[in-house]
């Protein structure tokens, strides 16, 4: 050693820390048959410093030297979820359910776009791997960002004719996110995605470091990307390099005949 015919040696292992702590609360109320309501909260955090559990080749910390610093949000933490439901009979044997669910949005880790410590090392990319700064010498803490929320609201109507003794038929109406909330969010957040990308967040060479016409010194706090978590174009419609949670409105009908 040093042995000069190899490049990059990566070792993998399972050394991965997590911690999950939550606090549920839930409640239902029942009315004999008429009436049945729902609802649960939980509110949690989801820490870890790798979430590549199935990704052969893909690891995306920021420094080799310092695999501490990649303690943080994990990138499946949701902060805040809701969800509740109800179930009512109306007249003329009418049955109505509906569900609403509704949580917070997961991490967005700010890539840089560059591989500002030199390291060369990246699964991904040797050139994208890196966060960016939010102070000279400071990086962002990973998944230091939040992404968007998602809600929805769910809704099914049932009728029961009754024919002869023992046959029925049935009708049903079932309705998906009733209200069409558009649930557009930021992804997929990879280090190859423009809207992840938040930029450098520090002048470290003034020849690339020119805001507005105006070339900052060394040191200097750059902000972010004008893509870096862009939800709409300029015209107003949705960029496209972002996801749908969901679905937009879709109603389905049924008719059944049990016998």
């Amino acid at each position: 050693r040093p042995l000069p015919q190899y490049g990059q040696i990566t070792i993998r292992e399972s050394s991965g820390r997590s911690l999950y702590r939550g606090l549920t609360l839930n409640s239902r109320y029942n009315a004999s048959k008429r009436i049945q309501f729902g609802v649960q909260y939980t509110l949690a955090t989801n820490y870890s410093d790798d979430d590549n559990e199935r990704t052969a080749t893909g690891y995306g910390y920021d420094n080799v030297y310092n695999l501490k610093a990649e303690y943080g949000y994990s990138s499946i933490d949701i902060r805040h979820n809701f969800s509740s439901y109800a179930v009512t009979t109306l007249p003329m044997g009418i049955e109505v359910s509906g569900i609403f669910r509704a949580n917070s949005g997961q991490p967005i880790d700010p890539s840089a776009g560059s591989d500002l410590n030199g390291d060369t090392a990246s699964g991904y990319s040797a050139s994208q791997n890196d966060r960016a700064f939010q102070a000279p010498g400071v990086p962002f803490a990973r998944n230091y960002f939040r992404n968007y929320g998602f809600k929805t609201v769910d809704i099914r109507f049932m009728k029961n004719f009754n024919i002869g003794e023992k046959a029925k038929l049935q009708f049903s109406t079932e309705m998906f996110n009733l209200f069409n909330f558009a649930n557009v969010v930021i992804g997929p957040v990879t280090i190859n995605n423009a809207n992840s990308v938040y930029g450098p967040g520090v002048c470290f060479d003034t020849a690339s470091c020119t805001v507005n016409g105006q070339v900052l010194s060394v040191g200097s706090v750059i902000p972010a990307r004008s893509t870096f978590m862009q939800l709409y174009n300029a015209d107003g419609s949705y960029n496209r390099n972002n996801n749908q949670l969901g679905t937009p409105f879709q109603a389905q009908f049924g008719l059944r005949f049990i016998f």
